[in-house]
């Protein structure tokens, strides 16, 4: 179930990214990019959407923390088997350094 699930989320992003790629209506935001470098990618995410980044906004950003993946979860999948699967997954795909966040 976890490698189909894997495959279906590769075929949409990679549909969208290919089709996307190069409109102004569009901005890959890598997740591990976005949690590396939160600040830079808040400021690139609110110019993007033609927001304003004010000093209590960058406030806000600098203060949060990542509660949806910040622990493991008990009875969540053993992180090796899910690197194992995304390595079978993305094996041969031509986007694997983009959505890793490693080519923003």
């Amino acid at each position: 179930l976890v490698i189909s699930e894997l495959w279906r989320w590769r075929y949409m992003n990679e549909i969208l990214a290919e089709a996307l790629s190069g409109s102004s209506r569009y901005l890959l935001a890598p997740y591990a990019a976005v949690m590396d470098e939160r600040m830079v990618w808040a400021v690139k995410i609110y110019a993007f959407a033609g927001l304003e980044m004010t000093n209590t906004t960058r406030a806000h950003v600098a203060g949060m923390q990542n509660t949806l993946f910040s622990k493991r979860k008990p009875d969540g999948l053993e992180p090796d088997l899910v690197a194992a699967a995304v390595d079978e997954v993305m094996r041969n795909s031509d986007w694997r350094e983009v959505f890793d966040g490693r080519v923003p």
